[in-house]
């Protein structure tokens, strides 16, 4: 697949009980977005519920269409998306810009996913308000940490020597979030992890489902929108 993204990362894993088990929310039946309908012929040999978002930023001036890979086997799904110039075939072999990135989408077992940035706090914390009801904990020289709906968030820094350059995108992705407190719905365990630096942050999300775990590597579009999209789709 194409990954323009590639620092190095150290696995975290999101444990969950099984659907059957806990009774967790799961993204509901539906269409994808349209640029993403052709790539469900490239994902027909995946034996896992599959999930896609139903909806996608539209290109901006300068680009006409997406570049996408999508690409699956019996127990793995992995769908990346970008701007482009053209419209261009699935799995076209074309380059593409960092930003041009919108998201990758991937779903398999456990250990099977790329790893996720570390979201590692030590020393002494401060107690921050992200908003009313909500409270995180700085760590200087690390980042922002809270939880709230059975998941876990984190802003990465190792720059930030007070929470105020923290707050805008822990705030932004607070108070996007649905009732459930997480992206996916009530009963699901997961983890968001924004790791900030140098250029535009991408965000990550994972989370379990029944079986198997699906992580978002989102950058135009961050991790959280695209998990708040997300539908089951159909497979030919």
């Amino acid at each position: 697949m194409r990954q323009v993204v590639a620092p190095a990362r150290v696995g975290l894993l999101v444990g969950c009980l099984l659907l059957a088990a806990c009774g967790t929310a799961a993204p509901p039946q539906g269409q994808p977005a349209a640029a993403l309908v052709p790539v469900l012929a490239n994902l027909a040999s995946a034996k896992l519920p599959v999930y896609l978002p139903s909806r996608l930023p539209s290109p901006p001036a300068g680009s006409n269409g997406y570049a996408i890979d999508a690409r699956a086997t019996a127990g793995s799904y992995d769908v990346s998306i970008h701007w482009y110039a053209k419209p261009v075939s699935i799995n076209a072999p074309v380059a593409v810009a960092r930003d041009a990135f919108i998201a990758e989408i991937w779903g398999g077992a456990a250990g099977s996913l790329p790893p996720m940035p570390a979201a590692t706090f030590t020393g002494q914390g401060e107690s921050v308000a992200i908003v009313p009801g909500i409270v995180g904990t700085f760590y200087p020289g690390h980042g922002l940490g809270w939880t709230e709906g059975g998941w876990s968030y984190a802003i990465m820094s190792g720059f930030a020597t007070t929470p105020a350059s923290l707050l805008p995108p822990a705030r932004r992705i607070q108070v996007s979030l649905p009732a459930a407190g997480n992206p996916i719905g009530p009963g699901t365990h997961g983890q968001l992890v924004m790791p900030i630096g140098a250029e535009a942050p991408d965000t990550w999300v994972r989370w379990t489902q029944g079986r198997f775990t699906y992580e978002i590597d989102g950058l135009i579009m961050p991790g959280d929108e695209v998990a708040r999209a997300l539908v089951r789709v159909t497979l030919p």
